[in-house]
């Protein structure tokens, strides 16, 4: 990586608005930003495990490397060259931390947690969704030659959905007995009840800062991320994020009504952020 760039890693549960929020703080001068969630990146050298959970033990200073040789690499091509960050999104690592924390031992984190009632709903109409080829396609051309294995994988658990449902987003233990035993709504409300009990097992308050998404209607709150940031040209970032934000609730939207109840009743044993 780097050594004029201090990474900044963005955590959240898959469809709580870390997309979006890493979009949108890319509209600064001040930051780059990988274009995807690069999974198989993180994955490197752990292909073979079926979930991931990554232990940080797991990572030889090798494997370290390579991933912060290739997170340089997937900057954006129109990114600014004089940007003092770079953020990086994969929602997977909200499982894993103190694994990235090796790897970038000097990152900043930001964590982003979504009312879990609309992300379930927003993750079940995603997990049901028919595949976008056009966006596959796009995505498997930035995967480079050695991660062939990979490539071959993501390609045909993404092209499962054709037939049945693939595993989709975070893959936390036993998320393939749970899909196979409770059906894909209760297995999306397993999957962020898993990823927010990570992330705030994990999170600190020396490295981390921690922002919900309904908060962000409060440009206060953008503000105030900013600022711990260090981002030089704040207002642009507000002008992006006043033109682009959006609060849905959704709940209980698409979810099957016999899936409502159990789905409700795991967002519940979740206790609100402090």
């Amino acid at each position: 990586m780097r050594s004029d760039r201090s990474p900044l890693v963005l955590i959240g549960a898959a469809r709580s608005g870390t997309k979006y929020l890493r979009d949108v703080l890319a509209t600064s001068n001040d930051i780059v930003a990988t274009p995807y969630d690069v999974n198989y990146v993180w994955r490197h050298g752990n292909e073979s495990c079926p979930h991931d959970e990554i232990d940080a033990s797991d990572v030889p200073e090798a494997t370290s490397q390579h991933i912060r040789r290739q997170l340089d690499r997937l900057v954006r091509t129109d990114a600014h060259d004089n940007a003092r960050f770079l953020l990086e999104k994969t929602v997977s690592n909200t499982l894993r931390m103190d694994m990235v924390r090796k790897v970038l031992p000097e990152a900043r984190f930001i964590y982003l947690e979504r009312d879990g009632h609309d992300v379930v709903e927003s993750s079940y109409r995603q997990w049901t969704a028919p595949n976008d080829r056009s966006y596959l396609l796009e995505k498997l051309r930035t995967f480079p030659v050695r991660e062939w294995r990979y490539a071959i994988w993501f390609a045909r658990n993404a092209l499962k959905r054709d037939q049945e449902a693939p595993i989709w987003g975070p893959r936390y233990e036993g998320i393939e007995s749970d899909l196979s035993e409770a059906g894909v709504a209760v297995t999306c409300a397993l999957q962020w009840k898993k990823c927010v009990e990570a992330a705030r097992r994990q999170i600190s308050p020396t490295d981390t800062f921690v922002v919900r998404y309904e908060d962000l209607s409060d440009e206060a709150v953008l503000a105030g991320l900013l600022e711990w940031i260090g981002v030089g040209d704040p207002e642009s970032v507000a002008a992006a994020h006043r033109a682009q934000f959006r609060l849905q609730q959704t709940w209980p939207g698409a979810l099957p009504s016999e899936a409502v109840d159990r789905c409700a009743e795991i967002v519940a044993s979740i206790p609100p952020l402090d």
